[in-house]
Parts: C-alpha cells; structure tokens; sequence
C-alpha cells in the first residue's frame, strides 16, 4: 500500500495536522487529515473551500477576508490573543491549526411544526431564524455545527411557545411571540457566542375544518352587528318622525308643506298620475261637519 493509500484511510473523526511535500522544490504544506494534493493543485479541505498556500519558502502565512476570523489551536491549545484577522497572519507550520469562522447573518428556515396549542387547537406552525456569530472563539470551542444546533433550539423554541399560547393570541399577536422567541433563543445561545437577530413566524396552517367553523362564527357575528345597526337606525329615526310631528302640529301649513314636497319627490323618480284634493285641508273641514 503507497503513501497516498495510506494518507486517504485516516479517519477523519479527530481532525490533525499532517505534513505533505508538494512540488519538485519540496515545499512544505500544511494540511488536515483526509486532505487531497494533487500536483500543484490548492488544498482543499473536507468542506469544499480553498486553503490558501502559505507565502514564501517555509512559511505559514493565512489570509482570511473581512467577514471571517481565524480561531488558531497551538498543539491543540487555544492560542492567546482571541482570533485573528481580517487579512494576514502567521502559523507555525506542522504544531498550528485553524477554524475559519463567518461572521456574516445567517438564515434558516424551522420546518412547519404541529402543534396542539393552550386551547387544544392543533395547529402547523413555521418561521425563520437569523442568527449571526459574534465570539468566534465561543462558537469553535463549545459547539461543533453552529447550524444544526440553532437550527434544533429553534425547533424546540418554537413548539413550547406555541403550547403557551390560546390560538387567538396566536393569530392576532405574532410580533410579541415572535420577540418572546428572540429573547429566550439568545438566552440559550449567547454562551455559544451567537446571536439570534431576528425571528418571524412564516404562516399559521388551520385544520379546514376549523376554518370553516370560524367562518360562520365571522359570518353571523357579522349578521347580529347588522341587525343591531339597523335596529338602532329604525329607534333614531322614530325619534326624529316624533320630534317633527311635534313640530307640525304646532302650525298646521307645515303639514301641508311637507305633503306637496313629498309629491313632488314621488313625481321626480317615476312618471305617475297622483289624485289629490283641493283644497289639500277638505278632510279635517269634513270631519267636523
């Protein structure tokens, strides 16, 4: 078995620091176990991404970018100082290791829950999490994937909320749940060194059947405020015909004025004969007679 057999067969549960000549100049290059070179290809780690060549003869010097930090292990002891970056810095070659860490905002998505709400309701429930990592030397010594762990307290985070909570508080008040949420997951997560900067709740799924028995609920609260609304429009406009038969019985032309105004707004809206007697005050004069 060669020299690259060998070298591809180390597992890579623990990562280390191994040493590969590279090149006809037999320069030395740093690398973690279970890490591929090819000719003068760039090392690539497990994850995809570039490692950087040191610059120079035997040199150890790592660039990283602005939005990243460096958390350097110095046989397996955390270096002083905090991380390092951005830009350029020194490793000993074959005793240093390193853990780039983003700083940038990152986004997940909590799969929809179901959830049996304080009112027995049962419910689908998602949202998004943005979280950020602001101590990248927390974040690399006290937990291993940053992601799956916020991504798991979301979740649980989530479905003991909402088992708190009646459905109607659910559906009317999403913003204080949703900073309820915030302020317990950075509880949770701020000895890691992240920071949940946002939550917001996605979309509330109901039962059908649910929703059509709030429907009719909707619908005939709607009909009774209807009905309470015109009934208090029949009670004002009694009162109004009383006041103003009080006020035309006091002269009796007002009576008669009234009667030739609604004549002529029945004349107005349709074409029609109207009968009327004249002199329009016959009926009361026959009355007495």
């Amino acid at each position: 078995m060669g020299a690259d057999s060998r070298l591809r067969a180390v597992p890579a549960v623990r990562p280390h620091r191994v040493c590969h000549w590279v090149g006809p100049a037999k320069k030395l290059v740093i690398g973690r176990a279970g890490e591929e070179v090819i000719g003068q290809a760039p090392l690539r780690r497990s994850s995809g991404r570039p490692v950087r060549r040191p610059r120079g003869k035997g040199s150890g010097g790592e660039i990283v970018n602005e939005y990243e930090r460096a958390v350097i292990f110095r046989l397996g002891r955390l270096v002083r100082g905090g991380a390092k970056g951005p830009g350029l810095f020194w490793i000993i070659p074959c005793t240093d290791s390193f853990s780039l860490v983003d700083l940038r905002t990152v986004s997940i998505s909590v799969p929809p829950q179901e959830v049996l709400t304080k009112d027995s309701v049962t419910i689908v429930v998602d949202a998004i999490v943005y979280y950020h990592i602001f101590d990248p030397v927390m974040a690399v010594i006290r937990v291993s994937n940053v992601r799956s762990v916020t991504h798991l307290l979301a979740q649980t985070t989530l479905r003991n909320i909402l088992g708190t909570k009646n459905l109607a508080d659910i559906l009317s008040d999403r913003e204080n749940m949703a900073q309820q949420m915030e302020h317990i997951l950075f509880e949770a997560s701020k000895g890691w060194g992240i920071k949940i900067q946002r939550v917001e709740f996605r979309d509330v799924r109901l039962p059908l059947a649910l929703q059509r028995a709030m429907a009719a609920e909707a619908e005939a609260t709607r009909d009774a405020k209807a009905k309470v609304i015109a009934a208090e429009g029949e009670r004002d406009a009694s009162r109004a015909l009383k006041e103003a038969a009080q006020v035309m019985s006091v002269n009796p032309n007002a009576l008669q004025l009234r009667y030739l105004q609604t004549l002529a707004e029945v004349a107005a809206e349709r074409h029609s004969t109207i009968l009327f007697p004249v002199p329009i005050d016959i009926m009361p004069e026959i009355k007495k007679k």
